[in-house]
């Protein structure tokens, strides 16, 4: 079709005036206008006009009248082309109404919606749950191919599924179903999350809202998920109860401990709090190692994200929050940093900033985007310029905490500290 364009009447479409007269065209055709007759919309200088002209002779050049489609297609016409089939025959694309791809990508969704719920049926899965994965907001819409991948990946993930049998583990899982990749099914892949949707829906629940929930249904199909790997750092944290983490975390005062989604498997809490008693927050272990050094069992109760904080420490400072304690948050001067706090006040809503306001940024030796914000506020990914690591104010900190620890009185883990 390409070809069926003479090269002359090419090359006029390739002038300024003609580009815009076929560019209208084009536009004309999407919207479904008559490609037949009518004119046609194409602001023209003098010089593109005589462009035109070309095409359209030089009565049409020295006169006033518009470009219409119908001269358009007598001139074409003697070329044995219509106006269509010499757009299309520019760069080999016909010009089909916006409309009909609406309705064309409509019944594409349509006819791949049904084809990915056979998919899951014929796996096994209730015909119900599979149309409701289908048609849920997780899920990739059809007309692409893209669902029915998706649902073959989830087919084979739904084979391998316990059913009553052994328990498995997630990496284990995934592994069997792709034959080498341990990680197919976390959290952050369109596979994992397709699939728990998938268990979700059988059991009557929803997508799950956070990670808790997201360990929870895949226990609904006897799919353990690692335990080990979501850790917190802690120094003097007074939990209670009979979970491991609280033998870890009090056998030691004053020596930073290492806990694990797994060792708060149990029954446990956290003591309740002296008189204006604060848990503190950072995001770095040089400073939980520093205030064990300066500060020991004296020291109020720490916890340190290392990073994005994990499942273990939203369930810890969320725990904490319950319990009474003021939770005074913080981490390092950039964007993440910033976002980590910000993840932090979900769970512990009345959080206050621990050197972690616009002020303190400024005064830290930040650039504030804008420097007429109030100090006082907590410090958002939008205000860093330039990023400070928690370390620079290390001697601040330890200040900080030791100030804290001088006004808690009550548990044997807050004691009262002395001033070197």
């Amino acid at each position: 079709m390409v070809d069926a364009v003479p090269p002359g009447l090419r090359a006029w479409a390739q002038t300024a005036g003609g580009t815009k007269v076929v560019d209208a065209l084009r536009e004309r055709g999407r919207r479904g206008a008559s490609l037949e007759r009518g004119k046609v919309t194409a602001d023209l200088t003098e010089a593109e006009r005589s462009d035109v002209g070309r095409l359209l002779g030089t009565p049409w050049t020295l006169g006033t009248a518009p470009v219409r489609v119908e001269h358009l297609a007598r001139a074409v016409a003697e070329h044995g082309l219509d106006v269509p089939a010499f757009l299309e025959g520019l760069d080999g694309a016909p010009v089909v109404p916006r409309s009909a791809e609406r309705a064309a990508a409509r019944a594409g969704r349509v006819e791949e919606t049904d084809r990915a719920v056979r998919t899951l049926v014929e796996a096994g899965v209730d015909a119900e749950a599979a149309a409701a994965w289908a048609a849920h907001p997780v899920t990739p819409a059809g007309g692409d191919g893209t669902l029915v991948h998706l649902a073959g990946q989830v087919a084979r993930a739904w084979g391998h599924l316990p059913h009553g049998g052994r328990p498995v583990r997630l990496a284990e899982l995934a592994t069997l179903v792709t034959g080498a990749d341990a990680h197919a099914l976390d959290r952050d892949t369109a596979a994992g999350r397709a699939t728990v949707l998938l268990v979700a829906l059988v059991h009557g629940e929803d997508y799950p809202a956070g990670p808790s929930s997201w360990r929870q249904r895949w226990a609904r199909a006897d799919v353990w998920c690692d335990t080990i790997s979501s850790t917190a750092l802690v120094l003097n944290l007074p939990l209670r109860g009979t979970a491991p983490a609280v033998a870890v975390a009090t056998a030691t005062p004053g020596e930073p401990v290492w806990l694990t989604l797994r060792s708060l498997a149990g029954s446990w809490a956290v003591a309740a709090p002296a008189s204006r008693g604060s848990v503190f927050v950072c995001e770095n272990p040089t400073v939980v190692e520093a205030a064990a050094d300066r500060l020991g069992p004296a020291c109020p109760p720490l916890i340190c994200t290392d990073g994005v904080p994990t499942q273990t420490v939203i369930d810890l400072v969320a725990t904490v929050a319950g319990a009474g304690y003021t939770v005074r948050a913080r981490a390092d001067f950039d964007g993440r940093g910033a976002d980590i706090v910000r993840l932090l006040t979900t769970v512990a809503p009345a959080l206050e900033p621990w050197r972690f306001t616009r002020g303190d940024y400024a005064a830290a030796g930040g650039v504030l985007t804008d420097p007429t914000s109030a100090p006082d506020a907590v410090l958002v990914r939008g205000d860093i310029t330039n990023a400070i690591h928690e370390e620079a104010l290390l001697t601040d900190l330890i200040d900080d905490l030791r100030d804290a620890a001088d006004v808690l009185v009550g548990d044997p883990h807050l004691r009262t500290s002395r001033r070197p």
